[in-house]
């Protein structure tokens, strides 16, 4: 007999790590293609003036084609002004608790934050596992 991971389990499991795992966004400056196994380490966060790691809001998980997913608001990443530039090449989620990389993401052409009004938005979808057997 096999075991099914629910839509419903798995909307709980996610909604329930989303809200106390302690989960952030950041933004990296070397220029890394992330890959499956990938750490914490490989990547060299952002340091321009202004910079601050985010902490996303995601809302209630829901599930489309059976796999639970949850959404972000989106999170703003601006230079103030200051001396201290950055080419940013793309934007990671980690866990402070556990100091995991959970996932990253390079952008598309990378972003000069030198000027005050430079701005980086980051919107978020976590994703379970979807139905498994």
């Amino acid at each position: 007999m096999a075991t099914v991971f629910t839509d419903e389990g798995e909307k709980d499991v996610l909604d329930v790590y989303l809200a106390t795992a302690g989960v952030r966004v950041g933004l990296f400056q070397n220029n890394y293609v992330p890959v499956a196994g990938s750490v914490l380490a490989d990547l060299t966060a952002a340091t321009f003036s202004g910079y601050a790691v985010g902490t996303p809001v995601y809302g209630a998980a829901t599930t489309v084609a059976n796999r639970a997913n949850a959404v972000a608001a989106a999170l703003n990443f601006d230079h103030n002004g200051g001396a201290t530039a950055n080419t940013i090449y793309g934007w990671y989620v980690f866990n402070t608790t556990t100091s995991k990389l959970l996932k990253a993401n390079t952008l598309g052409t990378p972003v000069v934050m030198d000027t005050a009004g430079n701005r980086i938005t980051v919107t978020d979808t976590m994703l379970g596992a979807g139905t498994i057997t």
